[in-house]
């Protein structure tokens, strides 16, 4: 359980800069348990007009600009201090991997990939099954089961990756 974030592409564009629906993407980038910079991008997230309760399973756009601010806040040890239900600590040593992003996302965007972010707070444990909110319970769902709702959502490339330890 915790906080699995990642770094995708697409080959087209979505309709908008938030909440898009996703077919097939492609892995770009993972991080595990970096809440820093997981508020950082909520943050944008927020600014781009993203309006979900919850920033989780929720797609966020990554433009040029976007790239060049987070890496001058990366760079400035400035990513804001987040914490949250089982997302760890950021600690600094993160700088060189959150840099290594930085490259592979100015390269994505010049290959004329969309670039994007999506995260997902505390995925369900293997024996979690999927079920259907009775009439009347949806939006009183227990957080284990909201979580693989949500990870059902994601694109197969990343529902097949492997947990990481906590």
């Amino acid at each position: 359980m915790g906080l699995d974030m990642y770094a995708c592409t697409l080959r087209h564009q979505p309709d908008s800069a938030v909440d898009f629906n996703v077919g097939d993407a492609a892995e770009l980038h993972y991080w595990r348990k970096h809440p820093n910079l997981h508020g950082w991008m909520e943050r944008l997230y927020r600014d781009k007009g993203g309006a979900a309760e919850s920033f989780n399973c929720v797609n966020l756009q990554r433009t040029s600009d976007d790239i060049d601010r987070l890496e001058v806040d990366i760079r400035a040890t400035s990513l804001p201090r987040t914490d949250g239900f089982f997302f760890g600590v950021s600690d600094g040593s993160e700088i060189e991997d959150d840099l290594q992003f930085v490259a592979k996302a100015r390269e994505a965007l010049a290959a004329e990939l969309t670039v994007f972010y999506i995260v997902v707070v505390t995925p369900p444990p293997v024996s979690v099954r999927s079920v259907t909110a009775p009439a009347g319970l949806a939006g009183r769902l227990p957080p284990k089961v909201l979580a693989y709702q949500c990870f059902q959502t994601l694109p197969d490339q990343l529902r097949r990756r492997p947990p990481r330890g906590d």
